[in-house]
C-alpha cells in the first residue's frame, strides 16, 4: 500500500517511511509426513521448515526455530534414511531418473503397505531438472539433472550433502502433474499476500491523522494492529500442499528482502527501501508490487521431439507501480517506478547466488522446473509418445499427497525509515507459475539427439543412474 504524505513535507514536517509487510512465510511441517491424514504415513517425511516459519493450527504463519532439537533431528534422520550407497551419495552433473521406475517403486510400496523409500520420495537426490528424454523403446520418460546424496540440516531441511541446496520431492512433482491444466487458465497457479481492503483503508485513515513526531515503537505496534491480518491467496493448487507452502515462503522472503526486514545474504543487493532512502525522492511514495515468475530461455529440443532441455535461471522478479484508493483497493498505475525496477532487476541478476543462500528461492526454482516439465509432458503428449502409464501419479484418489496446515493469514509488520519528501507503506507481492508460457517457446538444437543417446546408454536395474 502507498500513501503520499508529500503535502506534509511541503509544510516542512519531517516525514517518515512506514513499511508494512507480511511477517510470514516459510513453513515448519508439523509431524512426520504432514499434519493430518491423506498420504501422510505413506510419504512419511516431516522436514522441519521451509524458509523459516511455520503454519500454526489456526492457519497463521509464525516464525520457526532456526535450529531443531536433537530429538527432532534424530527422528527426521530416521525417516529420511541413512543412504550409504556410494553411487547415490556421489555428486554428479547429470543423474537420470526413470519416471516409469519412480511410478513402479511407489506403486510397489503402496501395494505392500510400506512407507515410500527415501530415494523415491527425494527423486534420487535431483536438484534441478535440466533434461527430459523420451524413450519409446523402454516405454519411459527420463528426467535428468544435477544430483547428490542428502542430509538433514540444522533447520530440519533435507538438502544436498555438499551444496546444501534442497533436493526435489516427489510429492511436489505430483502436484505439478495434477495441476497442469489449472496452470494454463487465466488465474493459473499463483500465490499472493495482501492486506484486506478494510485493513488498507483503516491504515490510510490512521496514518493521515499522524504527525511525523508521532512515529515510535508504540505507533508501529498500533499500525500493525490497525492493519490487521493480511490474507494469503492461493489459486490453482491444493492449499494444504507443500507446493503451496513453498510458493508462500518464497513470496514472504522476497517481501522481507525488498522491504529491508532482512539483509540480503549476498553482496550488492540493497533493499528497495535502502535505494529509496539514498534517492530521497518523492517517487518513493509509490506502492510497488513485486512478484516472481518463470524465467527460462526457449526450450531446446531435438528435431524428433524426444529430447528437451530447460535453460535459464528459472525465476525472475517483476514489478509494477500502484496506489491505494480511498476504499482500500490497490489500483495499478500502469507505470514502473525506476527504483523498484532496479531492485527487481538486481534480484533477477543475482538469483542464482541468492538461491544458494536462501532455501526458499531454491525450492521455488525446483517447483518452476517441475511445473514446466508437467506442462511440456501435457502439451507435447509425451506420455502417449513414450507409451508410458503413470496413472497413479496423475490421480490424487489413487495416491493422495500429504496435507499440511494451509497458510491463510499473516500479521502485518511495520518499521520506519526517515525521508524528507514522502511516506510509503507497502505490502504487495506474489508468485505466478506461468509454466505454459515457457513451453510455448522452443527451438531445435541439433546436438541434443546425441545427448539423449549418451544418456540412455547406461540403463540400470534401479530407477536412477549416473
Amino acid at each position: 500500500m502507498a500513501f503520499d504524505f508529500s503535502k506534509r513535507a511541503l509544510l516542512g514536517i519531517a516525514v517518515l517511511l512506514c513499511v508494512c509487510v507480511a511477517s510470514s512465510s516459510a513453513f515448519a511441517i508439523q509431524g512426520v509426513g504432514g499434519n493430518n491424514n491423506n498420504g501422510s504415513g505413506f510419504f512419511g517425511f516431516g522436514t522441519g521448515s521451509v524458509g523459516g516459519v511455520k503454519v500454526d493450527s489456526n492457519n497463521v504463519l509464525e516464525s520457526a526455530p532456526t535450529k531443531i532439537s536433537k530429538e527432532d533431528r534424530q527422528r527426521l534422520l530416521a525417516s529420511v534414511g541413512d543412504e550409504n550407497r556410494t553411487d547415490l551419495q556421489t555428486t554428479t552433473p547429470m543423474r537420470k531418473v526413470s519416471l516409469r521406475g519412480l511410478h513402479d517403486a511407489a506403486e510397489k510400496a503402496l501395494r505392500e503397505n510400506k512407507p515410500l523409500p527415501a530415494e523415491v520420495a527425494f527423486m534420487a537426490g535431483l536438484q534441478r531438472i535440466e533434461f527430459v528424454f523420451v524413450s519409446p523403446d523402454n516405454k519411459d520418460i527420463i528426467l535428468a539433472g544435477p544430483a547428490e546424496g542428502w542430509k538433514v540440516d540444522d533447520a530440519g531441511n533435507v538438502v544436498g550433502i555438499t551444496t546444501g541446496c534442497p533436493v526435489m520431492r516427489l510429492e511436489d512433482f505430483l502436484v505439478a502433474l495434477r495441476t497442469v491444466d489449472n496452470a494454463r487458465q487465466d488465474l493459473g497457479i499463483s500465490c499472493s499476500i495482501n492486506p484486506t481492503p478494510e485493513g488498507a483503508a483503516a491504515l490510510s485513515k490512521a496514518l493521515s491523522q499522524m504527525k511525523a513526531e508521532d512515529f515510535s515503537p508504540d505507533a508501529a505496534r498500533h499500525i500493525e494492529e490497525t492493519g490487521g491480518p493480511q490474507v494469503i491467496t492461493l489459486t490453482g493448487l491444493p492449499t494444504g500442499s507443500r507446493f503451496a507452502q513453498v510458493l508462500v515462503a518464497a513470496d514472504y522472503k522476497m517481501k522481507r528482502l525488498s522491504m529491508g526486514f532482512e539483509n540480503a545474504p549476498i553482496d550488492g543487493m540493497p533493499s528497495y527501501l535502502e535505494i529509496a532512502k539514498r534517492k530521497d525522492s518523492a517517487r518513493a511514495s509509490t506502492s510497488p508490487r513485486f512478484w516472481m515468475e518463470c524465467n527460462y530461455l526457449p526450450l531446446a529440443k531435438s528435431e524428433d521431439g524426444l529430447t528437451w532441455q530447460l535453460r535459464g535461471t528459472g525465476v525472475k522478479a517483476m514489478v509494477e507501480d500502484g496506489r491505494i484508493a480511498n476504499d482500500g483497493q490497490r489500483v495499478a498505475t500502469g507505470k514502473v517506478n525506476a527504483m523498484a525496477e532496479k531492485w527487481a532487476e538486481t534480484m533477477t541478476e543475482k538469483f542464482d547466488a541468492l538461491a544458494q543462500k536462501e532455501p526458499a528461492f531454491r525450492e521455488l526454482r525446483n517447483l518452476m522446473d517441475m511445473a514446466v516439465v508437467a506442462a511440456l509432458i501435457s502439451k507435447e503428449s509425451l506420455l502417449e509418445r513414450a507409451g508410458l502409464d503413470i496413472s497413479m501419479f496423475v490421480d490424487a484418489n489413487k495416491l493422495p499427497t500429504p496435507e499440511y496446515n494451509a497458510p491463510k493469514t499473516v500479521p502485518t509488520q511495520c518499521s520506519f525509515v526517515r525521508l524528507t519528501s514522502s511516506m510509503l507503506v507497502t505490502a504487495s507481492g506474489g508468485v505466478q507459475v506461468d509454466s505454459w508460457s515457457v513451453v510455448e517457446r522452443t527451438e531445435i538444437v541439433n546436438d541434443l539427439a546425441t545427448t539423449r543417446s549418451a544418456a540412455l546408454q547406461s540403463p540400470a536395474k534401479q530407477f536412477w543412474w549416473n
